[in-house]
């Protein structure tokens, strides 16, 4: 992605960044939870975090959540966030992209007045996120924003500018967040109202029917004692699930695969190396290796250690 450096300029968007990820045939539906979703939107929420560790599905979550509501004929914006939208005009351009795009064609004056907007150059002007607020608030369609991975944004301008949305947001948006922890955002006041909604691990993890679905989308047939162990083992955990449902294919014995499947199979710490602890601070890597021989660690503990 390029920054574009002149005033009124837009950087450079390339196009996956801006669309809805396709869903794999493979993939569970997570009936339970788009109902959930829905039912909650119909009841005045606002902002839905989806706030869980890596491989817990959130994309997948927000991907089929995303395509329901354009099924339906909605306007959903999609920005999948990188480390590079910490500089605000970047994510403004991003944002203002996907945001013309998605009611470009449902309202054409907000479309336009939106790709006409300047994205920021030197942080998030208060100028642009009134000018910003002031063409959403005349929008006429309901949109949805969903920016994917937001714990990207870890900067204080950019996290600014989401916070200054969530003050005065403006009646037709609707805002879907998917992150790996919490973010620094005023979002209390916005759930206490009902406005605002968090789905948490112990919510997006798979429950029995969904791991059920799994193994019979790739033809394994586990009794249910093994299902019961397989999911105790992952304690429903998206990414352990798929990691070791590809094994059990590709294993003569599924039911002794599931007997010696542990948090230290291959599969599994390929993945956490991959995904987790390669985009951890050396400080923080420091730390979880000075900490990782106790079962269990009290804070106490871990000062000794």
């Amino acid at each position: 992605m390029v920054t574009a450096s002149a005033e009124g300029e837009h950087a450079t968007v390339l196009t996956p960044k801006l669309q809805v990820p396709l869903l794999p045939g493979s993939a569970v539906q997570r009936s339970r939870l788009l109902t959930a979703m829905a039912a909650d939107e119909a009841n005045g929420v606002r902002v839905t975090v989806v706030s869980a560790p890596a491989g817990s599905g959130k994309t997948l979550l927000l991907a089929e959540r995303s395509a329901l509501l354009q099924a339906a004929g909605h306007a959903v914006a999609w920005v999948s966030l990188a480390e590079e939208d910490n500089d605000p005009h970047v994510l403004w351009s991003s944002i203002l992209a996907a945001l013309a795009g998605a009611v470009g064609t449902m309202d054409a004056s907000t479309g336009s007045a939106l790709g006409a907007l300047s994205p920021p150059v030197r942080g998030t002007e208060s100028s642009f996120l009134t000018a910003f607020l002031d063409v959403m608030h005349s929008c006429q369609v309901p949109v949805w924003l969903v920016l994917d991975d937001a714990h990207e944004l870890v900067g204080r301008t950019a996290l600014d500018g989401l916070r200054t949305i969530l003050r005065g947001m403006p009646a037709e948006l609707r805002l879907m967040l998917g992150c790996r922890h919490d973010l620094s955002l005023p979002l209390a006041r916005l759930a206490v109202a009902g406005r605002a909604r968090e789905i948490r691990f112990a919510e997006i993890a798979f429950d029995r029917a969904e791991v059920d679905q799994l193994l019979a989308s790739h033809d394994i047939d586990l009794n249910d004692d093994d299902v019961e162990t397989l999911l105790a083992r992952t304690e429903g955990w998206a990414a352990g699930l798929r990691l070791a449902t590809l094994s059990m294919i590709r294993h003569d014995d599924a039911a002794k695969f599931v007997a010696g499947f542990a948090g230290d199979s291959r599969p599994v710490a390929d993945y956490l190396v991959s995904e987790i602890l390669s985009q951890q601070a050396s400080g923080v890597l420091e730390f979880l290796l000075a900490t990782a021989g106790p079962d269990r660690l009290s804070v106490d503990l871990a000062r000794r250690l």
